[in-house]
């Protein structure tokens, strides 16, 4: 009797230290693409080889949907695809905007996202041409 007690008293006590694998997570922040979704963007800085264009970007909203991105403006909207990804442990943002404006296609490329919160996204690209740095802001 006495080892029928103490068998189930062992059997007790290790089933109860054994829990489920409990390994604890951080709460991951927010994902770009999450982020992107919040509402609409705009240009507050984009430095090309050719220098700094801000201005051209000034009546545009960068609208990222869940099917499509939309540079939008009171007089037309420009729609294309994005799409947010990570290649060799660097998330990237592709734009591809559907237009010959020659001032939305120097957004479509694969740039390199830097930094992104729910207020700021920083993004880099270089190509034969050089390097460019595009900021959406809120």
């Amino acid at each position: 009797m006495k080892k029928l007690l103490r068998l189930v008293f062992v059997g007790a006590l290790s089933l109860s230290s054994c829990k489920k694998d409990e390994t604890t997570t951080p709460v991951a922040a927010q994902s770009t693409a999450t982020i992107i979704k919040g509402g609409g963007w705009g240009v507050g800085y984009i430095q090309t080889p050719s220098g700094q264009k801000a201005a051209n970007y000034k009546a545009y909203e960068i609208i990222f949907g869940t099917s499509g991105i939309t540079a939008r403006t009171t007089t037309e909207d420009v729609n294309g695809e994005y799409a947010v990804s990570k290649s060799n442990g660097i998330e990237m943002l592709t734009i591809a905007l559907n237009t010959t404006n020659t001032t939305l296609m120097e957004l479509n490329a694969d740039w390199t996202i830097n930094s992104a919160s729910n207020n700021k996204i920083d993004l880099s690209f270089i190509d034969s041409k050089g390097s460019r740095s595009l900021t959406l802001v809120k």
